[in-house]
């Protein structure tokens, strides 16, 4: 069977399992259920005013007032299409043959599912780094390995995959510097 096509049938699958997972999330019985049972209970942040929802001017969100319950287990998370991700490592690639910096940083987790991570990882992870390393050596990337951001309480961390906005902005802020020279 042709590549492509097996490319784009995982990609399809994809998409269609992911866009099946948001709309459980969203309309699902533990959801609607969890809903009800906060409005009924009298919790006055059952629904998130939307004010509260809005964009800042760099893109990111406001966090929320209160630290949110992070999750005891590392959350799953889709497996990238590895043909994908290659090509899409290529495309950026001609940026750099085009004479542009092109800075790539694998995002932070919450650090203790990083730790575990990092003592243990996954084939995903392992085959999805290797790839990565492999396209920062044959492109020219600045590759920034992840960071582990603590946390702690003059900055802590909302949920699972959003790090302090601070602690964020600080290192990505030296590592563009550092690309800069």
């Amino acid at each position: 069977m042709e590549a492509r096509f097996v490319d784009a049938a995982r990609h399809i699958w994809r998409f269609g399992l992911s866009e099946t997972i948001r709309f459980d999330n969203a309309f699902g019985p533990t959801t609607i259920l969890t809903a009800i049972s906060r409005a009924v209970s009298g919790d006055p942040n059952y629904l998130t005013p939307i004010e509260a929802r809005t964009y800042r001017a760099d893109g990111s969100q406001k966090p929320p007032a209160g630290k949110g319950k992070i999750a005891p287990i590392l959350p799953s998370s889709s497996h990238l299409v590895m043909a994908q991700f290659e090509r899409n490592l290529e495309r950026l690639g001609t940026h750099v043959a085009a004479g542009h910096r092109v800075i790539i940083m694998e995002t932070p987790i919450y650090p203790a599912f990083q730790q575990q991570l990092d003592a243990a990882p996954t084939r995903a992870v392992i085959s999805a780094r290797q790839r990565w390393n492999a396209a920062c050596s044959k492109f020219g990337f600045y590759c920034v390995d992840v960071p582990l951001i603590p946390d702690i309480p003059s900055a802590p961390w909302f949920d699972n995959t959003h790090p302090p906005e601070a602690s964020w902005g600080a290192f990505i802020a030296s590592e563009i510097q550092k690309a800069a020279e």
